[in-house]
């Protein structure tokens, strides 16, 4: 859990990262606004409160966690015996973290363009403070596909588990970290965009930060201390590369600059409905990137059957069918121009038909059955996008490329 000393120094390190200084109109932003958030709730509340969005209660600080017990754990049958979800998957950390990103993205841009330099600093504090917090410590045990900080202290058996939660906490710090030598990417060209991909970006440096707070477990309790310094400087370069995105991306807006981001396939954005509980090999797993899982659970390359034969992907999402399923992203508009998507089973996985919808803009443009040959179509995504299938529950891995 960074205290106000991490939160400044990771701070400076993306300022350095996008070539500003930590200090003249960015000191206050360093030593002050980036640990607003930890204030809130003390006699600065007033000060600080116009800079903090809230939602259902919730500041934006310690966000929701991602429910997946409802995605893959209630199910009911009909009278014929045929399965359905009978409670509706909501991701609460998408809804809340990409509703903060928005609020934050606009403000500061807002701010920016009107030469309230010093205000939009102010929101710019707030939202760092977010990532930093989601990505460096016991923090990154929360937040999407999470649980909470105490986690820790539930599940472990002091006997065969000495290491503490409080030790762990005072020896996540940043006092032992070096600079990060790292070159900040634009996140988008308008803040719904900017949000679009940084919420996709957020996941993934989460959960990384999340597997290194647990290899950190494992080697502080066996003594390793060189390798918890390694993982220390791992969760603060995640936690520096975010955050300088973030500050790279809304001046490079606000001054006109080129901001267009690097190119990415649509399967680099991140879903936040996804298909749980599929046919073995995908049982206990939502989805995977870059590959597909074999019978044996072994990794093997995404491969659709397409006119001119078997094709092999290095990019793309594979998961297993169930009785029913959604993956869904929401994408800003103008983002994409038109995608080439592809959808089928994996030939050497497939064992039965699926019935498939094609989701864009909110509404079923598209309906297909997919059997053998993968599905090809043209699409300009936008807003609520994605696939809804219904199958039987062994009929196979599906793998998306686009």
């Amino acid at each position: 859990m960074p205290d106000g000393a991490t939160h400044s120094r990771i701070t400076q390190c993306a300022l350095e990262c996008c070539g500003l200084l930590a200090a003249g109109d960015n000191s206050a932003l360093v030593h002050d606004y980036c640990r607003f958030p930890d204030e809130f709730y003390g006699p600065r509340r007033n000060e600080i409160a116009p800079y903090t969005f809230m939602k259902d209660g919730i500041q934006f600080h310690y966000p929701p966690h991602t429910p997946y017990e409802e995605a893959y754990r209630y199910w009911n049958a009909d009278e014929n015996g045929r399965l359905f979800h009978s409670h509706t998957f909501i991701n609460h950390n998408f809804e809340f973290m990409l509703a903060g990103f928005q609020f934050h993205f606009s403000r500061i841009i807002a701010c920016l363009r009107n030469n309230e330099k010093d205000e939009a600093r102010k929101f710019l504090g707030c939202l760092v403070h977010t990532l930093e917090d989601s990505t460096f410590g016991l923090h990154a045990l929360e937040g999407p596909g999470g649980a909470d900080a105490f986690v820790l202290d539930r599940m472990a058996d002091s006997s065969d588990f000495p290491v503490r939660p409080s030790y762990l906490a005072a020896r996540i710090n940043s006092k032992e970290c070096h600079a990060t030598n790292y070159v900040p990417r634009s996140l988008g060209r308008t803040a719904d965009e900017a949000s679009m991909r940084l919420y996709a970006e957020y996941v993934a440096y989460v959960a990384d930060s999340r597997k290194s707070l647990f290899s950190f477990i494992l080697k502080a309790n066996g003594g390793d201390m060189e390798a918890c310094r390694d993982l220390n400087q791992r969760m603060f370069d995640n936690a520096v590369k975010i955050t300088a995105d973030a500050i790279w991306t809304v001046f490079a807006i606000a001054d006109g600059k080129n901001a267009t981001p690097p190119p990415c396939p649509l399967t680099d954005m991140e879903p936040h409905v996804f298909p749980f509980g599929g046919f073995r090999p995908y049982r206990y797993t939502a989805f995977e990137r870059n590959y597909a899982v074999n019978l044996k659970d072994e990794r093997v390359p995404l491969k659709l059957l397409l006119p001119e034969g078997p094709k092999e992907f290095s990019q793309g999402l594979s998961f297993g069918t169930h009785a029913e399923g959604e993956l869904l992203f929401w994408i800003a508009p103008g983002s994409f121009d038109a995608t080439r998507l592809k959808v089928g089973f994996h030939p050497d996985l497939h064992f039965g038909k699926a019935s498939l919808q094609i989701i864009n803009d909110g509404a079923v443009v598209e309906e297909v059955v997919l059997d053998e040959m993968a599905y090809t179509t043209t699409i300009n995504p936008r807003n609520l996008f994605g696939l809804r299938f219904t199958s039987n529950y062994n009929a196979g891995c599906i793998c998306v490329v686009g």
